[in-house]
């Protein structure tokens, strides 16, 4: 059987260490890859085997999350995509229904990592 796949893109190191620790205590089989940089993510994502989960924050330098969502949905359309934000106003999750499977919020628990 494959290991399952999880990325999770943050610019904020402390997040990306928190998520990776939660998910390999609920996921301990999962392989988890970590990137601060969304253009390194989406470039891996052209040439690596495809994520089964991303995980990716809301607000980076160079791309929004749902940027980052927006291009895993075409190139992993099978992967399932959470928008890490601290901001869940109905508005965004209005906008972003198409790209986005969960909403992860800022800050989080282990059982909200468990939901997605």
């Amino acid at each position: 059987m494959t290991a399952l796949i999880a990325w999770l893109v943050d610019d904020d190191e402390f997040i990306l260490r928190a998520l990776q620790r939660m998910l390999k205590r609920l996921c301990p089989k999962w392989e988890i890859r970590l990137f601060n940089d969304a253009a390194l993510m989406l470039q891996a994502l052209e040439h690596q085997p495809k994520p089964n989960l991303v995980i990716c924050d809301r607000v980076m330098p160079d791309y929004s999350g749902e940027e980052v969502l927006t291009q895993v949905r075409y190139l992993a359309p099978e992967a399932v995509r959470a928008l890490l934000t601290a901001d869940t106003s109905a508005d965004i999750v209005i906008e972003d229904l198409a790209d986005i499977h969960h909403f992860l919020a800022k800050p989080f628990t282990e059982s909200d990592v468990a939901l997605v």
